[in-house]
C-alpha cells in the first residue's frame, strides 16, 4: 500500500499562488523572540514548513542554539506520533472514496491514478477506497516530491531527542484529523479535482513557497494565505483561527514557566487572530529575528 504523510500545513499552503520577487531582507522572519517583564528566560516561536524539498532546507547553527537554550519544546501536535493514524484516516466501513464523485469526476481520478501511479481501477481501490478525501489530495499535492522532502518537525526532533527537555503537542493528533474532517465534502471534492487539472502549475507554486519559506518572508507567505479565493474565510477559521485560540493557554503556560521553542506551521504567525498578536495582547513582546 502506498504510505503518505498525512501534514496540515501542506493543506493549507497548496491554495497559496505566490509571487517571490524581493531581495531585501524580509521585515517579519520565520523566527520570533517572546520577552515578558516577568519572565527573565527567552523563548522562541518558529514557523515551520511542515515538508520541504532537501534543496531547500535549512537547519543552521543559529537556529539550534535557539532551541538548546529552551527547556519545553512545543510542535502541533506530539513528536513522535504514535496514535494509530490509519484508524483515524479511515472512512466508515459502509463507504467508499470513490462513491462521493459523479462519473465524470471518477474518470478523471482513476485516468490519473493510472498515468501517475501505475494504478489500474481496481488497485487504486485497494489502496485509496477506504480512506478520507484529504489522503488522495496529499498523495496528488506531495506526489512529485515525496522522496525528496524533509521535516522540520523530524530534523527538530532528531535533534533534541537525546536530550531532557519536555517536548509536547500543543493538540493530538486526533484533534488535527477532527479538523480536517470539518471540511465540506463538497470542498475535499474540489480540491482534489483542481490539484488532478492543476498539477503542473501546483509544482510550481510549491517551488515559490519553498523559494519564499528559505528567504525567511514570513509577510508574503501570510498574505498570500489569507488572500488566495480558494483559502476561504471557512477555512481560515477552521484551520488557523480556532487552533491559535485553542493552543494559547498551553504556550502561555509553558513560556510562564520555563524557557519555550515553539514550532508551528508559518500560517499561524502573523493576522489578527495569529499567534504573534495573540501574545501580545497578553502582554508578551515579539521581536522577529532573521536567522543567520
Amino acid at each position: 500500500m502506498i504510505k503518505q504523510s498525512i501534514t496540515l500545513i501542506f493543506i493549507l499552503l497548496i491554495l497559496i499562488v505566490l509571487s517571490f520577487s524581493s531581495k531585501k531582507k524580509p521585515k517579519q522572519n520565520l523566527l520570533w523572540e517572546i520577552t515578558s517583564p516577568q519572565i527573565k528566560e527567552k523563548s522562541y516561536l518558529f514557523g515551520t514548513i511542515h515538508l520541504i524539498e532537501k534543496e531547500f532546507f535549512q537547519f543552521p547553527d543559529f537556529l539550534k542554539e535557539k532551541i538548546n537554550s529552551s527547556t519545553n519544546i512545543l510542535f502541533e501536535t506530539p513528536y513522535p506520533i504514535s496514535s494509530n493514524i490509519k484508524e483515524l484516516i479511515t472512512l466508515q466501513e459502509y463507504e467508499n472514496l470513490l462513491d462521493y464523485f459523479s462519473e465524470n469526476e471518477k474518470d478523471k481520478i482513476l485516468k490519473w491514478s493510472l498515468s501517475n501511479l501505475k494504478l489500474d481501477e481496481k488497485e487504486f481501490v485497494m489502496n485509496f477506497g477506504k480512506f478520507k478525501p484529504f489522503v488522495l489530495f496529499q498523495t496528488i499535492i506531495q506526489l512529485p516530491f515525496l522522496d525528496k522532502s524533509v521535516s522540520y518537525e523530524q530534523e527538530i526532533y532528531k535533534h533534541i531527542k537525546l536530550t531532557s527537555k519536555n517536548i509536547e503537542g500543543l493538540e493530538t493528533i486526533e484533534e488535527q484529523i477532527e479538523v480536517l474532517d470539518k471540511l465540506p465534502i463538497e470542498i475535499q471534492k474540489k480540491q482534489i479535482i483542481t490539484a488532478i487539472d492543476s498539477a503542473s502549475q501546483n509544482q510550481k507554486i510549491l517551488l515559490e513557497i519553498q523559494k519564499a519559506y528559505k528567504f525567511q518572508d514570513l509577510k508574503i507567505i501570510h498574505k498570500y494565505i489569507v488572500n488566495e479565493s480558494n483559502f476561504n474565510s471557512y477555512n481560515s477559521d477552521v484551520f488557523l483561527a480556532e487552533r491559535n485560540k485553542k493552543w494559547l493557554p498551553k504556550i502561555i503556560s509553558k513560556l510562564n514557566s520555563k524557557s519555550t521553542f515553539i514550532a508551528v506551521g508559518a500560517g499561524h504567525l502573523l493576522g489578527d487572530e495569529g499567534l504573534i498578536n495573540l501574545l501580545r495582547k497578553q502582554g508578551f513582546k515579539l521581536k522577529s529575528i532573521y536567522i543567520k
